[in-house]
């Protein structure tokens, strides 16, 4: 990483796993070895059964948090750091893709506003850890912790109660 900004190395990470993604799934798609339609209705009845949708989504983003914070605090931290965005990114890109197959052009609509707006609140969150812990560099020790899990609970909050009404006029 010499004369480049850690910036860009991060970002370069999170853009290769959303172009990865984005090949590897059309080709998938394209190819009739994964039908679309068969993942999308499994993804959208995973994550609305009943009562157990909020334990569910509480729990998931919980340990997400715990693995960055895990990564970002190990010995191998700038290849956990690159292998989180990385994975991340290939999330993005697979839902991406995801729902414009599903969709058409209308999947960028709402590919967009499943993740309105909480995402915002939890890659806040997350990016003051990997600051932090991850990069190194310097935060207000008092109110680290407080900033990241008003950020949590924000993202959770929003989750739970406001994206649902966001997406049901999808």
């Amino acid at each position: 990483m010499y004369g480049v900004k850690r910036e860009y190395y991060l970002f370069f990470w999170l853009a290769a796993g959303v172009a990865f993604a984005t090949v590897a799934v059309n080709r998938l798609f394209a190819a009739g070895i994964v039908s679309y339609e068969a993942l999308y209705r499994s993804v959208a009845e995973g994550w609305s059964i009943g009562g157990q949708r909020n334990i569910r989504i509480f729990l998931v983003r919980w340990v997400q948090t715990g693995a960055i914070l895990w990564v970002c605090r190990s010995g191998l931290r700038s290849l956990g750091i690159s292998a989180l965005l990385f994975t991340a990114g290939f999330s993005a890109g697979t839902a991406l893709v995801l729902f414009t197959w599903s969709r058409g052009w209308f999947g960028l609509v709402c590919f967009l506003l499943s993740g309105f707006p909480q995402e915002g609140c939890y890659l806040i969150a997350w990016g003051l850890m990997i600051i932090r812990y991850g990069l190194g560099m310097d935060v207000r020790p008092g109110r680290f912790w407080s900033a990241v899990l008003t950020f949590l609970l924000a993202g959770l909050f929003l989750e739970l109660k406001i994206n649902p009404l966001i997406v049901k006029f999808l």
